[in-house]
């Protein structure tokens, strides 16, 4: 497949704007996010009392230490790994059953305007972040070889390289679903103002990972970088008319810090083959900006321009 730059064809519907009519209701939202919210929590405190029953309370304490949780037995390190991304992945299937009964429309209404999920812009944009972060640790491997450090994989990598593969895809859906698909679009209920159907996503993204470990290391450009993330998702789900291009970029994000290359400090309890010594966050930051310019270009083909992010009133 070429990564010459193909324009997205996007559909004359609005994703952001489905959210109309009586089925979308105010009220409606305010229901769902309690349900969602509600049995998310109900089943990570299920969870918590679960590990405390099995002493397991000091493993998952041990997340805020990932030097330490990587001389702990790998079923430690397996089930922290799993605890951290159940808190996130239980609100999926709570979404998939809420968001359709209570909204009474498609589960696809809140995913994409397609006929259905489009597999092809998913794996081309997961594919691009790839090869593009690739490009970027080559880079800094041949800059500066003394910010990185090689670790050579041993079971316990393979072993959570399997389960990474299983599990961070739900991951990201789940929190591409839940801010670019269900928060993009009670906020296109509330305005028909495309900058406010991003920021606002955005920035609730941005808060919802604020308790993340990288924040005790560089707050202002850890939350800096986030942003710019939420903002450049939401892009891509304004110009593509769905969640298959912020999925892939997700996902292939997420896999590319577990595996490949990991900044010292990090969410994930676990060390890729190659990890960032100094984990400069401002670096990360122009890093993200440079990654996500050219996924733009290689994947939707169009300027930023062309996304219309301005108000329609």
């Amino acid at each position: 497949m070429s990564l010459a730059a193909t324009p997205v064809q996007s559909s004359s519907d609005d994703f952001a704007g489905l959210a109309q009519g009586p089925a979308n209701a105010p009220w409606r939202y305010v229901l769902s996010a309690a349900l969602i919210i509600g049995g998310g929590l109900a089943a990570s405190f299920a969870l918590f009392y679960g590990a405390t029953r099995f002493g397991l309370t000091d493993v998952l304490a041990s997340l805020t230490d990932p030097d330490a949780l990587a001389k702990r037995p790998l079923g430690d390190r397996l089930f922290a790994f799993l605890a951290l991304v159940w808190g996130v992945i239980v609100f999926l299937p709570l979404a998939r059953v809420v968001l359709p009964f209570v909204h009474r429309r498609s589960w696809r209404s809140f995913v994409t305007v397609a006929p259905r999920f489009r597999w092809a812009l998913a794996a081309k944009s997961f594919a691009v972040v790839l090869a593009l972060l690739g490009v970027s640790l080559v880079l800094q491997l041949l800059i500066a070889p003394a910010s990185v450090r090689y670790t050579p994989p041993d079971t316990a990598f393979f072993a959570l390289a399997l389960v990474g593969v299983l599990v961070l895809p739900f991951q990201a859906l789940t929190e591409e679903v839940l801010f670019r698909g269900y928060l993009t679009q009670l906020t296109g209920r509330l305005t028909r103002s495309r900058l406010l159907r991003v920021a606002v996503p955005a920035t609730l993204f941005t808060l919802a990972h604020t308790g993340n470990p990288e924040m005790t290391h560089d707050a202002i450009w850890a939350v800096a970088t986030y942003a710019l993330a939420g903002v450049y998702l939401g892009i891509l789900v304004a110009r593509t008319n769905g969640l298959e291009a912020s999925f892939g970029l997700h996902f292939a994000s997420n896999l590319f810090v577990l595996l490949i290359a990991s900044p010292s400090v990090s969410v994930f309890p676990a060390r890729g083959l190659f990890t960032d010594i100094d984990s400069d966050f401002r670096l990360s930051f122009i890093a993200s900006a440079l990654v996500f310019a050219l996924h733009y270009t290689f994947v939707c083909g169009l300027p930023v321009q062309a996304t219309g992010l301005h108000s329609r009133d």
